[in-house]
């Protein structure tokens, strides 16, 4: 077996990062989350349940985070976003709730590195709402971090880095790492069909896709059986 040698201050400075996410300060940001979460439902169930206005646009970008697109943008209530003046998303939608202007509205719908800040029921009930969302055959493209990639493993050796798995499990607010055969299973008791993991560079829906995060994740694209 292959050993590596590692940069002890790098280590430190990760243990250190994860520790203060595991106190006080992982404490404020979960409730600053839980509250854009609970707004974000309001908004929902109360002004989108009889207007939304989807700019004509037919892709959901879902969570998009601070990657834009030229479809519909859909995010938590961004306070910090107000404050800061930064761009801000088109829609504000938790997935945990379909405005009926929406349903079987959109083409296809991109959802990057967002489920693995979910549960797995959770994510299952995301997926649902997703298929909801979707026009018959409509598309579902998925990425998620690869802890694969990560571990590189190759026969009896193993070169991997640890600081980056490590960082990628207990860093950012993560709750559960997928791989290509969870993903599939939760996508296929959702409903959806045709399910086959794709690429960065295969995917048809590329230009809506972050590259910077392709070195690090599984793609998966799939259907909507209605």
């Amino acid at each position: 077996m292959k050993l590596e040698k590692y940069d002890l201050v790098k280590i430190f400075l990760l243990s250190r990062k994860l520790e203060r996410s595991q106190g006080n300060v992982r404490m404020a940001i979960k409730l600053y989350w839980r509250l854009m979460l609970y707004l974000t439902k309001i908004i929902e169930r109360t002004v989108y349940r009889f207007r939304i206005d989807t700019k004509g646009h037919k892709i959901l970008n879902f969570g998009c985070g601070t990657h834009l697109i030229r479809g519909l943008n859909s995010d938590l209530f961004p306070v910090h976003r107000y404050f800061r003046g930064l761009k801000k998303p088109d829609v504000f939608l938790t997935g945990t709730f379909v405005p009926p202007r929406l349903d079987g509205f959109f083409e296809a719908i991109i959802c990057e590195h967002v489920l693995e800040h979910l549960f797995p029921h959770d994510a299952f009930t995301l997926l649902c709402n997703f298929r909801r969302m979707l026009q018959p055959g409509g598309f579902l493209q998925i990425s998620v971090p690869s802890i694969i990639r990560l571990l590189d493993c190759k026969g009896d050796t193993h070169s991997f880095d640890v600081i980056s798995v490590n960082n990628i499990i207990y860093n950012y607010q993560h709750h559960f790492m997928y791989d290509e055969s969870s993903l599939v299973s939760l996508l296929t008791a959702a409903g959806f069909h045709s399910i086959m993991p794709n690429s960065f560079e295969s995917s048809a829906w590329k230009p809506y896709l972050t590259r910077e995060r392709e070195p690090e994740s599984i793609y998966i694209l799939a259907r909507n059986s209605q």
